[in-house]
C-alpha cells in the first residue's frame, strides 16, 4: 500500500493509496466491503456511525477543521449546537456515505422506488427531451453514491459518472465494481473526456461533482465570500459542448430516506468565438451560488473535513491546499 510512484501515475488523487493513512484505510476497506453483503443495512450503518464518533474524539484537528468550516456558513451557533453539527457531519460523510457505497449492489430498483423521493423530475425529463445531452452538476452534500449509482440510473437513459481514484488500486477497483452494479457508466476523471463527449453527443447524461479541486489549474471563484479554487472542467464542458446544464442533489431526510432534487437549468454563456475566463467564471459562479444554498440547508451533510480556502494564491500555498484534495504534482 505504500507505492507512492503508482499513485502519482494514475490520473489524479490516490491520497489514501500510500503512507500510514493509506494502510489503515485500505485494511479497513478490505474488511468493510465484504461484510456489507451479510449485515442488515441499518445495523451496519449504526456500527459505522458509532465507530466514526469514537474515532473523531481522538482527532481534535479534524473536529476543529469541520467546526471552522461550519461556522463560515452557519452563524450564531453556540458551542453545544456546533458540537452536534460536527459529529453529525462526520457521521454522515464518513459512515453513512460509505455505507451507501458498500451497499450499492443491494440498492435495487425497489429500494429506489421505496426510499428515494424525486423532486423536479419534470425538469430533468424536459432536459433529456431536448436531445443535446444533459450535464448534471452536483456538490459534496448528501449521498453521491445513491445519486450517481443507484437513483439516476433508474430514471431512464444512460448515466456516466466520472469516478475519482482515492485508494490503492485493488480497493479502488472493488469500489468501482460496486458503483457500476446498477447500470451506471463509470470512468476515471483523468481519462474520461472521450467517454464524456461521446455520452453528451448521444444525448445522454453526465454527472459531475463541481465543487472539489481536481488539478492545480483550477479556477478562482468566490465561495461563501472568500476566493478559492474549484475545477474549471464542468464550466468548460458546458460552454464548449452546450448540453443542458442543471444542478441536482441527493440528501438524507429526517425519515432516514433520501430526496433527489433537480434544479432549473443554468444560463450557459454564449461563447461565439474564443472561450474566455470570463465565460467560465460567469457560469461557475451560478452553480457555486446554488451549491452555497445546498450547504446552508444541509451543513450536517457537507463534506468539509479539509480547508476550503487557500492561505494565499502563491504557488507553495496552492500546492499545499491541493494536497488536501488528493491532487499531486
Amino acid at each position: 500500500y505504500m507505492k507512492k510512484k503508482e499513485s502519482r501515475n494514475q490520473d489524479y488523487g490516490g491520497c489514501l493509496a500510500y503512507g500510514l493513512r493509506g494502510v489503515v484505510a485500505s485494511c479497513f476497506m478490505e474488511v468493510a466491503i465484504p461484510l456489507a453483503k451479510y449485515f442488515p443495512r441499518r445495523l451496519y450503518t449504526a456500527g459505522g456511525v458509532s465507530a466514526v464518533c469514537f474515532l473523531a474524539r481522538l482527532l481534535p484537528g479534524l473536529r476543529r477543521t469541520v467546526a471552522a468550516n461550519i461556522k463560515e456558513v452557519r452563524e450564531g451557533l453556540d458551542a453545544h449546537e456546533l458540537k452536534r453539527y460536527v459529529y453529525e457531519n462526520l457521521a454522515n460523510t464518513f459512515a453513512r456515505k460509505w455505507t451507501d457505497a458498500f451497499f450499492l449492489s443491494r440498492l435495487d430498483k425497489r429500494f429506489v422506488e421505496t426510499n428515494v423521493d424525486v423532486v423536479g423530475l419534470e425538469k430533468y425529463n424536459a432536459a433529456r427531451a431536448e436531445g443535446r445531452g444533459v450535464l448534471l452538476l452536483t456538490c459534496h452534500v448528501g449521498s453521491f453514491p445513491v445519486l450517481a449509482y443507484a437513483a439516476l440510473p433508474r430514471l431512464g437513459g444512460s448515466v456516466l459518472a466520472p469516478f475519482r481514484r482515492i485508494f490503492h488500486t485493488r480497493i479502488h477497483e472493488k469500489i468501482r465494481a460496486l458503483s457500476g452494479a446498477n447500470g451506471a457508466l463509470v470512468a476515471h476523471p483523468g481519462g474520461a473526456l472521450k467517454a464524456i463527449l461521446s455520452q453528451l453527443r448521444a444525448g445522454e447524461t453526465v454527472l459531475m461533482a463541481a465543487d472539489h479541486l481536481t488539478s492545480l489549474s483550477g479556477m478562482r471563484v468566490t465561495y461563501f465570500g472568500h476566493e478559492t479554487l474549484m475545477p474549471a472542467g464542468p464550466a468548460t464542458l458546458a460552454c464548449r459542448c452546450r448540453p443542458v446544464t442543471m444542478p441536482c442533489l441527493c440528501v438524507r431526510t429526517e425519515t432516514g430516506k433520501f430526496r433527489l432534487e433537480f434544479g432549473d437549468p443554468f444560463a450557459v454563456p454564449e461563447v461565439g468565438g474564443k472561450l474566455t475566463d470570463d465565460h467560465l467564471l460567469k457560469l461557475a459562479q451560478q452553480y457555486i451560488r446554488y451549491f452555497e444554498g445546498c450547504v446552508r440547508r444541509y451543513p450536517e451533510q457537507w463534506e468539509c473535513f479539509f480547508p476550503l480556502w487557500p492561505k494565499s494564491f502563491e504557488d507553495k500555498d496552492i500546492q499545499e491546499f491541493a494536497k488536501k484534495y488528493g491532487v499531486v504534482t
